[in-house]
């Protein structure tokens, strides 16, 4: 049974940050760097939710800093489920500001302060921080290592004081931590009715970019912060290796977060019914939170037997059926089949061969996974996809020039299939945001841009015409 341990006393935290354990952390050290924050305590309060019954000894280290604190009891042979978690944080939250965390990062003394001013001055955005990530093996057990260790040698990410995700313009939607660190107001939370707890999302494919695509949907932008980050060390399990994994791109992004981004959708498919409560401007009260923050559906859905056949359950449970018509030629399905064989079969041979042989039987699934991914992507965009193919052809540089960071994303993943079927990367097609665009690039673009290589979406084309320094220029509408 669900437990409150304990309830937070702080009247009116601007700031709730929500961290997560399921029995596994060996280290919860964010809880030590919190305790030196440029910003008095109580400006912001510490929920901790543990998935299953028992507290870890890192969660108990650090019990005194922690204002909220709950166990979620679920059965030993439950698979964790974040997206509930996220909920339950939530519901037992005060704050203006929701963070949701890595809980075993660190963070310098500021990140509470950027995180406030921030949405002081930007109060209907969603914000974002990277971590810098160091593997270097040496620093576990976390051994507090200061934070020019962690950007320092065995930092993979680290350029020019920035991380790579953030500089990258190319494929952000898999080169930046979405699961790092993400911020968004309270209210903006209950709008789009909360994590979503749909079966998909257990396990270790989920994270706060399902949130943020909703966001974006609703009308928010997307901010990633230039000058804060995480710092985060190596330890065992931190990429995911061996778990379960529910639907993906094939780089573990979530195909029922994409959805959502392909159709637009806000609102979860499975809500939480106390969200639901909350949403509709309903208090909720301890003993409502005691009784129903964790039911039966909860307990079944994350049953790893449960989750073995529980794809026709997925299909009931979607808001709306989700695009299965094909949209493509028999050849090119045979050509996209062939090539992400070719590429994961030959990813496994140059392995060992006994991985190769327990691997093999994964292939077909996984591919034709990928395939429906691409079929519900392109769904209603073959003009899109369509023009990145004709691109793709010419093997010369071309700029697309979008002014909705949902097209952006959209395009993203669509460059990224297109690679993937292709066989090569797609540096000579560069994709832009219309907000983005600083003075260099704006100079390059008057230099080196022409009808034949410039391109905008029928959205982005009134905009463009009002930018004083881009309107002269010639274009293509895609």
């Amino acid at each position: 049974m669900f437990k409150l341990l304990k309830k937070s006393t702080r009247e009116k935290p601007k700031i709730s940050l929500i961290l997560l354990d399921w029995n596994v952390r060996d280290s919860f050290h964010i809880c030590h760097y919190l305790k030196s924050q440029t910003v008095p305590r109580d400006t912001f309060e510490i929920v901790v939710i543990e998935y299953y019954s028992k507290l870890t000894n890192a969660v108990k280290a650090f019990e005194k800093e922690i204002d909220s604190l709950a166990l979620l009891d679920m059965p030993k042979d439950s698979y964790y489920h974040k997206h509930l978690m996220y909920n339950v944080g939530f519901i037992l939250s005060k704050g203006d500001v929701i963070v949701i965390c890595d809980s075993d990062a660190m963070v310098k003394p500021t990140f509470i302060e950027s995180i406030l001013h921030f949405f002081e001055e930007n109060p209907n955005r969603v914000l974002h921080l990277d971590q810098f990530r160091n593997h270097r093996m040496d620093l576990y057990p976390f051994c507090y290592p200061s934070f020019e260790e962690v950007t320092g040698p065995g930092c993979i990410n680290y350029q020019e004081g920035k991380t790579t995700g953030v500089v990258d313009k190319v494929d952000r939607l898999h080169r930046r931590n979405y699961g790092s660190c993400f911020c968004c107001t309270r209210a903006d939370y209950l709008a789009i009715g909360g994590s979503d707890e749909h079966v998909d999302f257990v396990g270790h494919i989920c994270g706060p970019y399902d949130l943020t695509f909703r966001l974006i949907n609703l009308g928010k932008e997307e901010v990633w912060h230039q000058n804060e980050f995480l710092y985060h060390t190596w330890h065992p399990g931190s990429d995911g290796i061996g778990e379960y994994l529910g639907p993906h791109d094939g780089h573990n992004l979530s195909t029922t977060s994409l959805e959502a981004l392909w159709s637009g959708r806000v609102e979860p498919h499975v809500p939480h019914p106390l969200i639901q409560k909350l949403k509709q401007g309903e208090t909720v009260t301890d003993e409502e939170i005691v009784n129903q923050a964790v039911n039966e559906t909860h307990r079944q859905v994350t049953q790893l037997s449960f989750l073995k056949s529980s794809k026709d359950y997925a299909k009931k449970t979607y808001r709306f059926p989700l695009p299965e018509s094909n949209h493509f030629s028999k050849w090119k399905k045979f050509q996209f089949a062939f090539t992400v064989l070719f590429q994961k079969g030959y990813a496994l041979f140059v392995k060992k061969l006994p991985i190769w042989i327990k691997s093999v039987t994964k292939i077909f699934p996984q591919t034709k996974q990928q395939w429906t991914t691409l079929n519900q992507g392109t769904d209603g965009r073959m003009v899109w996809w369509e023009a990145v193919s004709r691109l793709y052809a010419q093997k010369k540089k071309h700029y697309i020039i979008v002014n909705s960071q949902r097209d952006q994303l959209i395009f993203s993943e669509f460059l990224l299939w297109k690679g993937k079927m292709s066989l090569r990367p797609h540096q000579h097609i560069q994709l832009l945001y219309l907000g983005d665009l600083d003075d260099q690039k704006i100079k390059e673009l008057i230099q080196e841009g022409h009808k034949d290589n410039l391109h905008i979406t029928r959205a982005t084309e009134y905009d463009w015409k009002q930018t004083e320094k881009l309107k002269d220029l010639e274009f293509s509408v895609i």
